[in-house]
């Protein structure tokens, strides 16, 4: 099962071509994060977790929105992918936040990296630094 996380919701009255883009976005990834998942043997989690961090918002309440959603993860045993159309937000909002997740049992919480091979080191770090196994779509090794 995969659950789609933060994304806004579409009104088909309304002509949010935002909103749009952000889950056709979100979508189109979403056979790229089953081969991830399948390719590294990773389908006895069974749900995917997509959290979409919007770059449009403020980057304070982009951590609270990641924090509370990776709290709400802490303890189980699940399978996480982090998206969003700004890397460098992605990668301030975590690192923001760093110091909570680290308070977070996140060790059987996979974070599943889909995206620019550039931020994939500072996002491997950051799982490492909070416990969390940690997978990119162009690892052939698996977890970093």
């Amino acid at each position: 099962m995969i659950k789609l996380i933060n994304l806004p919701a579409i009104n088909p009255d309304d002509s949010d071509d935002h909103a749009l883009n952000q889950r056709e976005l979100v979508e189109s990834m979403l056979p790229v994060v089953e081969h991830v998942v399948r390719f590294n043997h990773l389908t006895q989690y069974s749900q995917i977790n997509i959290f979409w961090l919007d770059p449009h918002q403020s980057l304070d309440q982009a951590g609270r929105q990641l924090l509370d959603f990776m709290a709400s993860l802490a303890g189980t045993h699940t399978l996480w992918v982090p998206l969003s159309s700004s890397h460098t937000a992605l990668v301030n909002a975590l690192s923001m936040v760093l110091p909570g997740l680290q308070c977070l049992d996140l060790s059987s919480v996979v974070m599943v990296y889909i995206g620019d091979q550039g931020i994939s080191h500072p996002l491997g770090r950051i799982a490492a630094s909070c416990g969390m196994p940690f997978y990119f779509q162009a690892c052939l090794q698996g977890s970093i």
